[in-house]
């Protein structure tokens, strides 16, 4: 056999790569400790968890994947159970591989991912086993919300002139420009909690006060977690109009 090194080559999709679990046990142990870690991060140690029976793939079903997310919910405190998504099949439910469009769209090319009546059919499975007697939308869980999470939406506060905008309290602060909707929080203009040429001479303000364009302000609360601020056009241009009526 011979293969040229120098050509670059293609990644080889095969079953091989995936990762392997070798009981049920081992996948409950896993995903239990997925489920602590969300817990961790957004500091919510009852954070309810709701768990699908699904394992459904060409084909096929796997008990021993389906018995591992029985035994999460019923080793994990708050975790209760959800539908069983590997009934959601037949009657053209599912995707096959006379669905693929292509030989790069290799998701489309095994039986196993919903069509748009599988997708209804396991919406409505999902609405039984959260809605009634017992169910989650009717237990004693405490949902987790944003104003738990510290991270209900706030608004900038912008100077008389508009030439300075302030973010809301937080821990950390990284303002960035938005484009086309987009943002790239990794390329902050500003790390300061205020910005713009009227700032109170604060420092490192620079780059944010002599450029225009639309401000967005991405600040971390003491829980750790992030708001994200409207967007708003700098410098801000304020009109003053004579016809609209000034508080008394």
């Amino acid at each position: 056999a011979y293969s040229n090194l120098n050509q670059p080559r293609r990644r080889r999709r095969n079953i091989s790569y995936k990762r392997r679990v070798n009981s049920s046990q081992e996948y409950a142990d896993k995903l239990k400790h997925i489920i602590a870690e969300s817990r961790s991060v957004i500091g919510a140690q009852n954070l309810t968890w709701v768990i699908a029976n699904a394992s459904y793939i060409n084909g096929n079903v796997s008990p021993l994947v389906t018995n591992g997310q029985n035994l999460a919910v019923s080793q994990t405190a708050n975790v209760m159970q959800g539908p069983n998504l590997d009934l959601v099949i037949g009657g053209n439910k599912r995707r096959s591989v006379s669905d693929a469009v292509g030989t790069e769209n290799y998701l489309m090319q095994e039986p196993t991912h919903f069509r748009s009546n599988g997708l209804a059919d396991a919406a409505n499975s999902w609405a039984t086993a959260l809605i009634g007697p017992g169910k989650l939308l009717n237990s004693t869980s405490q949902p987790v919300t944003v104003a738990s999470l510290g991270t209900a939406a706030q608004s900038l506060a912008l100077s008389a002139d508009g030439q300075t905008l302030v973010a809301p309290a937080g821990s950390a602060f990284r303002w960035v420009d938005e484009v086309s909707g987009r943002i790239d929080i990794n390329q902050p203009i500003s790390s300061l909690q205020t910005i713009g040429s009227g700032g109170g001479g604060v420092p490192g303000n620079a780059a944010a006060s002599t450029t225009s364009g639309f401000r967005r302000a991405v600040v971390q609360n003491a829980n750790g977690n992030f708001i994200i601020t409207q967007a708003v056009p700098y410098p801000y241009n304020i009109v003053d109009d004579p016809q609209l009526p000034t508080d008394a």
